[in-house]
């Protein structure tokens, strides 16, 4: 439970920068994997994208947790609902383990205000 722990943790920082408008932060923090799928200017596109048209996060709701322990690392996936201010999201983050530490691997956003607005 100490790496979900660390999951939730990520999750409470990245949406403190989220809101903040970190978007250089969150990416510069994220695990090379990321960094090497996604560019910084389309992940800072699509962070902006959710900021301006969701708004504030209001209300997060942790809906599922996976935990997969592997000889190259440990990897957990945090889903959420999340209240923004404009609008509700479901949110799937993987982080990836280590050292105590976790690193964003990935980022799935899905609402309909995002295609809408």
């Amino acid at each position: 439970m100490q790496d979900v722990g660390l999951g939730r943790a990520g999750v409470l920082k990245f949406h403190q920068q989220l809101d903040a408008a970190q978007y250089d932060e969150i990416y510069a923090s994220a695990a090379p994997e990321l960094r090497n799928a996604s560019s910084r200017d389309d992940l800072l596109a699509l962070l902006s994208a959710v900021h301006r048209k969701l708004g504030n996060v209001q209300d997060p709701a942790q809906t599922q947790f996976n935990v997969n322990w592997t000889t190259s690392g440990t990897r957990v996936v945090l889903v959420y609902h999340t209240k923004f201010a404009l609008a509700d999201a479901d949110e799937t983050f993987t982080w990836q383990i280590a050292d105590g530490k976790a690193f964003l691997l990935g980022y799935h956003i899905n609402s309909l205000a995002l295609v809408t607005k």
